[in-house]
Protein backbone atom coordinates (compact mmCIF):
# COMPACT_ATOMS: atom_id res chain seq x y z
CA UNK A 1 0.00 0.00 0.00
CA UNK A 2 2.75 2.35 0.70
CA UNK A 3 3.95 1.65 -2.57
CA UNK A 4 1.04 2.83 -4.15
CA UNK A 5 0.61 6.01 -2.16
CA UNK A 6 4.08 7.13 -2.71
CA UNK A 7 3.62 6.29 -6.70
CA UNK A 8 0.36 8.49 -5.94
CA UNK A 9 1.69 11.28 -4.63
CA UNK A 10 4.61 11.23 -7.46
CA UNK A 11 2.45 11.60 -10.09
CA UNK A 12 0.37 14.17 -8.41
CA UNK A 13 3.79 16.29 -7.51
CA UNK A 14 4.40 15.39 -11.36
CA UNK A 15 1.55 16.82 -13.29
CA UNK A 16 1.53 19.82 -10.85
CA UNK A 17 4.75 20.82 -11.80
CA UNK A 18 3.79 20.38 -15.52
CA UNK A 19 0.07 22.08 -15.27
CA UNK A 20 -0.06 23.92 -11.87
CA UNK A 21 0.06 27.77 -11.18
CA UNK A 22 1.83 27.02 -8.07
CA UNK A 23 5.00 27.48 -7.31
CA UNK A 24 7.75 24.25 -7.04
CA UNK A 25 8.73 24.70 -3.49
CA UNK A 26 4.47 25.01 -2.39
CA UNK A 27 4.12 21.50 -4.41
CA UNK A 28 7.05 19.98 -3.12
CA UNK A 29 5.83 21.43 0.55
CA UNK A 30 2.91 19.89 -0.26
CA UNK A 31 4.05 16.16 -1.19
CA UNK A 32 6.20 16.02 1.92
CA UNK A 33 2.73 16.82 4.10
CA UNK A 34 1.09 13.94 1.66
CA UNK A 35 3.79 11.99 2.59
CA UNK A 36 3.78 12.82 6.49
CA UNK A 37 0.01 12.25 6.71
CA UNK A 38 0.19 8.76 4.71
CA UNK A 39 2.76 7.62 6.81
CA UNK A 40 5.30 7.28 4.32
CA UNK A 41 7.54 8.89 7.28
CA UNK A 42 7.85 9.34 10.19
CA UNK A 43 6.99 12.71 12.25
CA UNK A 44 10.48 12.72 13.56
CA UNK A 45 12.35 12.06 10.30
CA UNK A 46 9.60 14.93 8.62
CA UNK A 47 11.29 17.56 11.33
CA UNK A 48 15.03 16.27 11.00
CA UNK A 49 14.99 16.64 7.25
CA UNK A 50 13.26 20.10 7.41
CA UNK A 51 15.97 21.13 10.14
CA UNK A 52 18.63 19.26 7.79
CA UNK A 53 22.19 21.23 8.33
CA UNK A 54 23.13 21.23 4.63
CA UNK A 55 19.57 22.78 4.14
CA UNK A 56 20.03 25.89 6.55
CA UNK A 57 23.68 26.13 5.32
CA UNK A 58 22.32 25.92 1.18
CA UNK A 59 20.00 29.04 2.14
CA UNK A 60 22.27 31.10 3.93
CA UNK A 61 25.01 30.65 0.75
CA UNK A 62 22.12 31.47 -1.16
CA UNK A 63 21.47 34.65 0.61
CA UNK A 64 25.52 35.42 0.81
CA UNK A 65 25.62 34.92 -3.37
CA UNK A 66 22.87 37.17 -3.56
CA UNK A 67 24.79 40.07 -1.77
CA UNK A 68 27.90 39.50 -4.16
CA UNK A 69 25.89 39.35 -6.87
CA UNK A 70 24.52 42.86 -6.37
CA UNK A 71 28.00 44.36 -5.90
CA UNK A 72 30.01 45.76 -9.05
CA UNK A 73 32.63 43.82 -9.23
CA UNK A 74 31.29 41.02 -11.72
CA UNK A 75 30.48 43.65 -14.30
CA UNK A 76 33.63 44.94 -13.91
CA UNK A 77 35.44 41.78 -14.48
CA UNK A 78 33.83 40.75 -17.04
CA UNK A 79 34.87 43.99 -19.22
CA UNK A 80 38.20 42.72 -19.90
CA UNK A 81 37.30 39.26 -21.70
CA UNK A 82 36.67 40.40 -24.73
CA UNK A 83 39.54 40.17 -27.70
CA UNK A 84 40.32 40.39 -30.85
CA UNK A 85 41.77 36.73 -30.94
CA UNK A 86 38.93 34.36 -30.43
CA UNK A 87 40.66 31.48 -28.81
CA UNK A 88 41.86 33.89 -26.18
CA UNK A 89 38.41 35.58 -25.88
CA UNK A 90 37.30 32.09 -25.14
CA UNK A 91 39.63 31.04 -22.95
CA UNK A 92 39.19 34.48 -20.46
CA UNK A 93 35.73 33.32 -20.94
CA UNK A 94 35.86 30.09 -19.36
CA UNK A 95 38.23 30.61 -16.43
CA UNK A 96 36.07 33.49 -15.19
CA UNK A 97 32.51 31.92 -15.39
CA UNK A 98 34.14 28.29 -14.50
CA UNK A 99 36.42 30.28 -11.45
CA UNK A 100 33.61 32.28 -10.52
CA UNK A 101 30.97 29.84 -10.53
CA UNK A 102 32.50 27.41 -8.19
CA UNK A 103 31.14 30.39 -5.44
CA UNK A 104 28.16 31.89 -6.55
CA UNK A 105 25.15 31.22 -8.67
CA UNK A 106 25.20 30.03 -12.21
CA UNK A 107 22.83 32.23 -13.11
CA UNK A 108 23.72 35.70 -12.47
CA UNK A 109 27.38 34.91 -13.74
CA UNK A 110 25.44 33.89 -16.84
CA UNK A 111 23.30 36.85 -17.37
CA UNK A 112 25.70 39.52 -16.08
CA UNK A 113 28.57 38.20 -18.49
CA UNK A 114 25.96 37.75 -21.52
CA UNK A 115 25.50 41.09 -21.65
CA UNK A 116 29.02 42.05 -22.09
CA UNK A 117 29.32 38.70 -25.28
CA UNK A 118 26.17 40.27 -26.86
CA UNK A 119 28.24 43.48 -27.35
CA UNK A 120 31.61 42.02 -28.48
CA UNK A 121 33.44 44.02 -31.15
CA UNK A 122 35.05 41.52 -32.66
CA UNK A 123 32.99 38.10 -32.26
CA UNK A 124 29.34 37.32 -32.53
CA UNK A 125 27.51 36.08 -29.36
CA UNK A 126 26.74 32.58 -31.00
CA UNK A 127 30.67 31.85 -31.14
CA UNK A 128 31.01 32.81 -27.29
CA UNK A 129 27.48 32.14 -25.20
CA UNK A 130 28.03 28.34 -25.36
CA UNK A 131 31.35 28.38 -23.66
CA UNK A 132 30.04 30.69 -20.97
CA UNK A 133 27.05 28.47 -20.57
CA UNK A 134 29.11 24.85 -20.27
CA UNK A 135 32.09 27.17 -18.06
CA UNK A 136 29.44 28.16 -15.89
CA UNK A 137 27.89 25.13 -15.40
CA UNK A 138 31.29 22.99 -15.09
CA UNK A 139 32.50 25.56 -12.54
CA UNK A 140 29.63 24.94 -10.19
CA UNK A 141 30.93 21.57 -9.46
CA UNK A 142 34.54 22.39 -8.25
CA UNK A 143 33.11 23.33 -4.85
CA UNK A 144 30.82 22.39 -1.86
CA UNK A 145 28.63 25.32 -2.73
CA UNK A 146 29.16 25.49 -6.47
CA UNK A 147 25.92 24.00 -6.63
CA UNK A 148 23.17 22.80 -4.40
CA UNK A 149 22.92 18.89 -5.38
CA UNK A 150 26.27 18.78 -3.73
CA UNK A 151 25.17 20.30 -0.46
CA UNK A 152 22.43 18.08 -0.42
CA UNK A 153 24.92 14.87 -1.09
CA UNK A 154 27.10 16.35 1.72
CA UNK A 155 24.17 16.54 4.08
CA UNK A 156 23.06 12.77 3.08
CA UNK A 157 26.66 11.79 4.01
CA UNK A 158 26.24 13.89 7.52
CA UNK A 159 23.49 11.54 8.49
CA UNK A 160 24.93 8.42 7.53
CA UNK A 161 28.69 8.89 8.81
CA UNK A 162 28.20 12.09 11.12
CA UNK A 163 30.39 13.89 9.11
CA UNK A 164 30.15 15.65 5.26
CA UNK A 165 32.27 16.56 2.55
CA UNK A 166 34.74 19.16 2.58
CA UNK A 167 34.81 22.11 0.59
CA UNK A 168 37.32 20.82 -2.04
CA UNK A 169 36.70 17.22 -1.90
CA UNK A 170 35.17 18.09 -5.53
CA UNK A 171 37.78 19.38 -6.51
CA UNK A 172 40.30 16.35 -7.50
CA UNK A 173 37.69 15.26 -9.56
CA UNK A 174 35.73 17.98 -11.09
CA UNK A 175 38.48 20.09 -11.57
CA UNK A 176 40.65 18.28 -14.40
CA UNK A 177 37.53 17.63 -15.70
CA UNK A 178 36.92 21.63 -15.65
CA UNK A 179 39.87 22.18 -17.44
CA UNK A 180 39.85 19.17 -19.96
CA UNK A 181 36.25 20.69 -21.26
CA UNK A 182 37.79 24.69 -20.62
CA UNK A 183 40.39 23.86 -22.64
CA UNK A 184 38.34 22.04 -25.64
CA UNK A 185 36.06 24.59 -25.78
CA UNK A 186 39.28 26.68 -26.58
CA UNK A 187 39.81 24.74 -29.58
CA UNK A 188 37.08 23.67 -30.97
CA UNK A 189 35.46 27.47 -30.95
CA UNK A 190 36.29 28.42 -34.75
CA UNK A 191 33.95 25.76 -35.48
CA UNK A 192 31.09 27.20 -33.52
CA UNK A 193 28.42 28.51 -35.68
CA UNK A 194 28.34 32.15 -37.07
CA UNK A 195 25.02 33.30 -36.52
CA UNK A 196 24.10 37.16 -36.38
CA UNK A 197 21.88 38.93 -34.21
CA UNK A 198 18.48 39.45 -35.98
CA UNK A 199 17.95 43.06 -36.20
CA UNK A 200 14.39 44.22 -34.77
CA UNK A 201 12.39 45.71 -37.85
CA UNK A 202 11.49 48.89 -35.95
CA UNK A 203 10.65 51.23 -39.26
CA UNK A 204 7.12 49.44 -39.23
CA UNK A 205 6.36 50.25 -35.66
CA UNK A 206 7.12 54.01 -36.45
CA UNK A 207 4.38 56.15 -37.06
CA UNK A 208 5.28 59.99 -37.68
CA UNK A 209 2.77 63.04 -37.41
CA UNK A 210 2.40 66.62 -37.77
CA UNK A 211 -0.41 68.00 -35.57
CA UNK A 212 -1.61 71.48 -36.38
Amino acid sequence: MDTFYAGVILAALFIGLVVSRFSATVLFLMAAIACLLSGLIEPDVFWAKATNEGLVTLMLLMLCAVALERLPWLGLLSRGIDSPNRYLAVARITAVAASTSAFLNNTAIVAALAQVLRRSRYHLPSQLLLPLSYAAILGGTLTLIGTSTNLIVSSFLADRRGIGLAFFDFLWVAGPVVLGVCVLLVLVSSRLPKRAVAQEERSEYVLEAVVE
